[in-house]
């Protein structure tokens, strides 16, 4: 009889959180922190996080990990809506398998950490303990109220005296791209994931990624969007510079600014492209251009030989 009302009572307090966390759904909130910045809370002030390894508009969070991840759920028939500094129009919701409404940002997932949710009978706001843990088989972040995603793993720091990584060169044929501070070009790999390399051994060793070695945020040059700057973390413990969540690597033959030898090239497994500062991947070939603009001379000058 007392299990019984024990498990009567259980059910009652996830009942109630559930309505709890449904009416904290209805606003999104912009929480700050001297370490990570703003990032997104419930109505209660609760740190929302995303998981790494879900993809636009699907979560692949249930059982076990939905347990310790709760999702974000709203009620039926209800919208989310933004509170002070928060996008509306990146708001949105994605119907689960059980047929729950789980609420999205920039089409991310939303959840808490169960841990953060209730201790002692009270919701925890303004913090972030797990940014950049692990857990169910991905990473776990908070998210900026522009729809980004805070991927470096102690915060993303302020200061930035000591490193100047980033800056924007340019050249006639392939426009604006990435560089480090020297201009020397820095190249993305179409095998690579999301904020995951797949470049290792020989190919590592042709194509050196851009590792993060300071404690804080790169210098940036004029043009680098800073909120597309993230870490990833490679099979040897280092961090690898991304750019919209592609990884960044040199070529080893490469050394001095205004050459891009290897732009669409298939090298070491895949093409390697150099991306452009607003994050998008250019995979113009520079023969092509050249052939054309060399096939285009030729036909002008043989219809001025053809008037004449």
């Amino acid at each position: 009889m007392s299990r019984a009302i024990l498990i009567l009572g259980t059910l009652c307090i996830i009942s109630l959180a559930a309505v709890n966390a449904t009416a904290a759904a209805e606003m999104i909130k912009v929480g700050t922190n001297v370490d990570f910045g703003s990032y997104l809370t419930d109505a209660n002030g609760v740190t929302l996080y995303m998981f790494e390894i879900d993809y636009a508009g699907v979560s692949v969070c249930y059982t076990t990990c939905a347990v310790a991840w709760p999702p974000l759920l709203i009620a039926s028939g209800k919208a989310p809506t933004a509170g002070t500094g928060v996008n509306q129009t990146l708001l949105g919701t994605i119907t689960r398998t059980d047929g729950t409404i789980q609420v999205t940002y920039n089409k991310w997932p939303l959840y808490y950490w169960t841990s953060e949710i209730n201790v002692g009978g009270t919701a925890i706001p303004n913090l972030v303990g797990k940014q950049g843990s692990t857990g169910a088989g991905g990473l776990w972040f908070i998210m900026n109220p522009n729809g980004n995603v805070d991927f470096f793993q102690t915060g993303r720091p302020t200061n930035t005296a000591s490193m100047n990584n980033l800056e924007v060169a340019s050249s006639p044929v392939l426009g604006d791209y990435m560089s480090d501070k020297d201009k020397v070009v820095l190249y993305t790999f179409e095998k690579d994931q999301f904020l995951k390399s797949n470049c290792y051994t020989d190919c590592a060793t042709a194509w050196p990624p851009l590792i993060y070695s300071g404690t804080t945020f790169p210098t940036i040059g004029k043009g680098v969007n800073k909120d597309l700057i993230f870490l990833s973390n490679r099979t040897d413990g280092t961090k690898q510079i991304t750019y919209n969540g592609w990884p960044l690597y040199y070529y080893k033959d490469e050394k001095t600014a205004g050459t891009q030898n290897c732009q669409n090239k298939n090298m070491n497994g895949g093409y390697w492209w150099v991306i452009s500062p607003s994050g998008d991947i250019n995979k113009k070939d520079p023969t092509m251009t050249t052939s054309s603009s060399f096939l285009g001379l030729s036909a002008a000058i043989s219809v001025m030989v053809f008037l004449i």
